[in-house]
C-alpha cells in the first residue's frame, strides 16, 4: 500500500472510530448490553459506565481531530493503538476466564477494541514507536524559555531589589 493510500485510509479509520466513540458507544450499551456492558448489575452501577463512556466520547472527539492531520497526532494515535491492545486483551482475558457468562464480550467489545488497536497500528506503525529523540516535527510548537528574545531592557536586572516585610520594593526616605 502507498504512503498516500495509508494515510487516506488512516483518516478514514480515526473519524470513523472517533464517530463510534462519540455516537453509538452509549446506545450499544442500551441495545446489547451482553456485549458491551461488564458486571452482575450493571443497572446500578450505571453511573460507573456513564463515566467510562464519557472517556470515549472525550478520545472519540480527539480522533475526530486526529482524522483531519494524523501526523500532527502521533502521540495520541500511539495511545489510541495501545490502550485499545491492552484494554482488549484483559477484556479477553476476563471473558475466557469465564466464558459461560462473558461469551458475547467476545462478539462485542473485545473484538472491537483489538481490531481498533490492530488497524490503527497497521495503518499508522509509526505511532507505534517510542521514539522519544526530538524530531523536525517537535518543533512545531518549540517550548518558550524564560526571557527569550526580550529585549534586554525588559528583562529584570540583577539589582532589583527583593520586596521588604512591608510588601513594599522600596525602602521609604
Amino acid at each position: 500500500m502507498t504512503t498516500q493510500a495509508r494515510e487516506k485510509y488512516l483518516k478514514l479509520a480515526l473519524l470513523v472510530i472517533g464517530l463510534i466513540f462519540v455516537v453509538i458507544a452509549y446506545p450499544l450499551t442500551h441495545l446489547w448490553p451482553g456485549g458491551w456492558l461488564w458486571g452482575a448489575d450493571e443497572a446500578r452501577h450505571r453511573h460507573n459506565i456513564d463515566m467510562m463512556l464519557t472517556v470515549y466520547a472525550v478520545v472519540g472527539v480527539f480522533a475526530v481531530l486526529a482524522s483531519i492531520n494524523p501526523r500532527r497526532y502521533l502521540s495520541f494515535i500511539g495511545f489510541l493503538i495501545w490502550s485499545s491492545l491492552a484494554h482488549g486483551g484483559i477484556m479477553l482475558l476476563m471473558a475466557l476466564g469465564d466464558v459461560s457468562v462473558h461469551w458475547q464480550h467476545l462478539l462485542g467489545d473485545v473484538p472491537a477494541l483489538i481490531g481498533i488497536g490492530v488497524l490503527l497500528g497497521w495503518l499508522c506503525p509509526q505511532a507505534l514507536r517510542f521514539d522519544f529523540v526530538p524530531r523536525a516535527a517537535d518543533n512545531v510548537y518549540p517550548q518558550p524559555t524564560l526571557y527569550t528574545n526580550v529585549p534586554q531592557s525588559v528583562q529584570p536586572s540583577a539589582s532589583a531589589q527583593a520586596p521588604s516585610a512591608s510588601g513594599s520594593s522600596h525602602d521609604p526616605a
